[in-house]
């Protein structure tokens, strides 16, 4: 049997949001010819995504709601730690910023966001309800890591202070809600406020602190 050529692709209610896309090392010839005759810059990815391919959430890179202009970042499924299937591109991949056309290498993450030398995708995140930004009343007690579904919970008192969804950092079990982070935030001074991207997977626990 050879593979199908029926459609299956069928409709679903997981959320599809634009992500940023952590290809590796960008390498930049300064000029070449393009398949249409054209005489441009031409750019390679060291680990390339394209439409259709599985994704992970960028677990370990410490990329903050602020640098990433409020997007979460997606990268390859791999064996490492955290970064397991989570989803698809269902989009072409489009610049944001393309490099500069001088050739070269720019194999900083850190760099490369800063400069907004990234490509951003729509990707379909499976088992996701809601993806939402939400205030970080504290987090005094963990680093919240990109993928991490274990340190966070709904500040009740918070929440209804500010009239927005408030989180609290936690020390994981029973504590946590189950929230997966798509946004970077370091173990801060107690009581400072910040802004997270969260994804809300089915069968998220509803649990409160207050």
């Amino acid at each position: 049997m050879a593979e199908s050529t029926i459609a299956g692709d069928y409709e679903s209610k997981c959320s599809v949001v634009p992500m940023i896309l952590s290809e590796g090392t960008i390498t930049v010839t300064a000029r070449a010819y393009s398949s249409r005759g054209l005489y441009e810059t031409v750019a390679t990815f060291g680990s390339e995504l394209r439409k259709g391919d599985p994704i992970a959430y960028a677990y370990g890179e410490k990329i903050e709601y602020e640098d990433t202009k409020g997007l979460g970042m997606a990268t390859r499924v791999s064996t490492t730690t955290g970064r397991s299937f989570r989803g698809r591109i269902v989009s072409e991949p489009r610049w944001i910023h393309a490099p500069p056309t001088s050739a070269g290498t720019y194999p900083s993450l850190d760099s490369n966001i800063s400069n907004s030398y990234f490509r951003i995708a729509d990707v379909e995140l499976w088992g996701v309800t809601k993806v939402h930004a939400v205030k970080i009343t504290t987090n005094a007690k963990n680093d919240i890591m990109v993928g991490q579904a274990t340190s966070m919970a709904v500040s009740a008192a918070s929440s209804y202070a500010s009239h927005k969804i408030c989180i609290e950092d936690t020390s994981g079990g029973s504590t946590s809600a189950g929230f997966m982070a798509l946004t970077y935030r370091r173990k801060a001074t107690a009581g400072t406020a910040y802004t997270n991207l969260i994804a809300c997977p089915t069968g998220f626990t509803m649990t409160v602190v207050t």
